[in-house]
């Protein structure tokens, strides 16, 4: 039998992120009333379809980077179910608490934690690359502006962390053993699956701008065709800075706020605060979506697994 305790843990852990989940969606609705059409409502709810899809297949790529890295078997269903689930976490303060529920499927199958956190920061750097590259492909003189206006403390206190991590790389023996353990016999089904990662958050970052674009039509009107490339590129670039900042959940508030800076100046602010609402509801619903999914597919065969197991 597994450790019941991880997963009640885990249930309580889930249960505060939907506490936190229906506060922020009061909150939305106070501020979005007299918005909402029967259009709207239904641009916004496939929207949510569409960004659950890519957290679902997020949650594939992800359980075929750790297939890929680690010889310890977990079933597949679970790791996208305890990917799916933990994903809610994001929105519990701290901004961490999604990456740090993943490790449940350690204690639950008696693998390496280090394993597992290895499979996640692997994780965590595909999806910087490509966010960085998407911002920087479709608007490269808002990224360079961006990263000129970011307070010198901020950039101190990031090149402090790379640094600690580098020398952490260099002189510990646990990070070296579990790099030489990996990526020594890395083989080319592990760099392809790795290449497929970065491939697959770049298409999610073009598919979140063209969600964004087609949520601020509702407020604003058609779009030039020009206007296209620069949206996607800028919200990449707000999505970034929302997810390296420090306790904000799910980069609420931080996102938004770089969005009305950057966008307001074009489209108005009011378009921009409706559109960001608007947007965050939709992706909030995408992640419970995903998990619903899961919840029905995934956990389902992970307890025939584990009645049979018994």
């Amino acid at each position: 039998m597994k450790k019941k305790w991880v997963v009640w843990i885990s249930y309580v852990v889930l249960l505060l992120s939907f506490l936190f989940i229906i506060q922020k969606f009061r909150q939305y609705t106070i501020n979005l009333s007299g918005l909402f059409t029967v259009r709207i409502g239904i641009m916004v709810g496939v929207c949510a379809l569409l960004y659950g899809c890519t957290v679902i297949m997020s949650s594939v790529v992800y359980q075929a980077l750790y297939r890929s890295f680690s010889k310890d078997y977990i079933p597949p269903q679970r790791i996208m179910y305890v990917y799916l689930q933990s994903n809610l976490y994001r929105y519990l303060p701290g901004n961490v608490l999604h990456y740090l529920g993943r490790n449940q499927l350690a204690t639950e199958y008696k693998v390496s934690h280090t394993t597992v956190a290895g499979v996640t920061i692997l994780e965590i750097l595909t999806l910087v690359c490509s966010c960085m590259a998407a911002s920087l492909v479709f608007t490269f003189k808002d990224a360079i502006n961006l990263l000129q206006r970011i307070p010198p403390l901020i950039i101190i206190i990031g090149a402090v962390v790379l640094v600690t991590a580098v020398a952490c790389l260099f002189f510990l023996k646990t990070p070296q053993r579990w790099i030489h353990k990996h990526f020594a016999s890395l083989s080319r089904k592990g760099l392809l699956i790795t290449g497929t990662a970065v491939a697959h958050r770049f298409i999610s970052f073009l598919l979140f701008g063209l969600i964004f674009g087609t949520l601020l039509q509702l407020t604003t009107g058609p779009l030039q065709q020009d206007q296209w490339p620069q949206i996607i590129g800028r919200y990449a670039l707000c999505w970034f800075v929302g997810f390296i900042t420090p306790g904000a959940p799910g980069g609420i508030g931080v996102r938004e706020s770089l969005l009305i800076i950057l966008f307001s100046g074009v489209y108005g602010e009011s378009a921009i605060i409706r559109t960001a609402l608007l947007m965050r509801i939709a992706t909030i619903l995408g992640d419970v979506i995903a998990f619903g999914v899961a919840s029905i597919t995934f956990n389902s065969k992970h307890n025939t697994t584990m009645e049979d197991r018994s």
